[in-house]
C-alpha cells in the first residue's frame, strides 16, 4: 500500500516524506528568525545531505510548483509548497501536545516522537486530533500550530494579562536560559497549570500548593492559555 503523506486528499500535490523535509526546513528557518531566501547550502546542511542532493532536490520541487529557487541567493517557498509545510506542522505539533499532555511525555520527547507521525497522519485524522485536544494553539516547545484553512488560530494572552481568579496553563516563556531556570525552579514551566490569585506590583501565583510572586514584566514573556479541567 503506497505510504500517504499530511499532504493527501487535499488537492495539493502528493509528497513524500524527503520533499517535505526540504518544505518545512524552509518554514523552520524562517520561524527561528531568518529573512530573505535560504542558501541551498544552509538546506543541506540542516538535512545532513550533501550539496548536490539539495539541489537536485530543489529542482524537483521547483518543478513542482512547491519552491522557487535563484542561483547564488537560494530558495523559497510558493504559496503550494508553504500550505503543505503548514499541514506537517501542524499534524506535528498536534500529536506533540497529545503525547506531552495525555501521555506525560517531556516536550522534548513528544516533538521526537511526533516527528515520525508527521508525514504519515492523514489529514482527517488531524482534524479530530485537533478537535479532540480543544483546538490548541501552540506545541509543548510554544511553536505555534498552524490552524486549518478558515480557523485562525485562538490569540494567546500572556500571563501578566491573565484574570485574577482563573487557571491557566504555561505554553511558551521567551527570555534568557537563567531566567526559564528560576521559573522552573519555582515550578513554572511549559505544560505548567497555575492559579492566578491576586495582582499589583507582583502577580501572585499558586503553582501546586506554593505561592510564587512574578513581577509584571516576567510574566509578560510567558504566553499561557485558559486552562478546562482534564483538558
Amino acid at each position: 500500500m503506497p505510504e500517504e503523506s499530511a499532504a493527501d486528499f487535499t488537492g495539493e500535490p502528493e509528497t513524500t516524506e524527503s520533499e517535505e523535509m526540504y518544505l518545512l526546513t524552509v518554514v523552520r528557518a524562517e520561524e527561528s528568525g531568518h529573512r530573505g531566501s535560504l542558501p541551498v547550502a544552509e538546506v543541506a546542511d540542516t538535512l545532513g545531505v550533501s550539496a548536490a542532493s539539495a539541489n537536485e532536490m530543489v529542482r524537483k520541487l521547483e518543478r513542482r510548483g512547491l519552491m522557487t529557487y535563484e542561483p547564488y541567493r537560494g530558495v523559497d517557498l510558493t504559496d503550494a509548497g508553504r500550505r503543505i509545510a503548514a499541514r506537517v506542522l501542524r499534524v506535528r505539533r498536534l500529536w506533540a501536545r497529545f503525547l506531552a499532555d495525555r501521555l506525560g511525555l517531556t516536550p522534548e520527547e513528544a516533538d521526537a516522537l511526533a516527528c515520525r507521525l508527521e508525514h504519515v497522519t492523514p489529514d482527517g485524522a488531524a482534524d479530530r486530533l485537533d478537535r479532540f485536544l480543544d483546538h490548541p494553539s501552540v506545541d509543548p516547545l510554544g511553536h505555534p500550530i498552524p490552524r486549518d484553512e478558515g480557523k485562525p488560530a485562538a490569540p494567546l494572552e500572556t500571563l501578566a494579562e491573565a484574570p485574577v481568579g482563573t487557571a491557566v496553563e504555561v505554553v511558551s516563556i521567551e527570555g534568557r536560559r537563567d531566567t526559564k531556570a528560576f521559573l522552573a525552579d519555582a515550578g513554572i514551566r511549559v505544560g505548567a497549570v497555575v492559579a492566578v490569585r491576586a495582582r499589583g506590583d507582583a502577580s501572585t501565583l499558586v503553582v501546586g500548593d506554593v505561592a510564587v510572586a512574578i513581577d509584571p514584566e516576567l510574566a509578560g514573556t510567558i504566553a499561557v492559555r485558559k486552562h478546562v479541567h482534564g483538558g
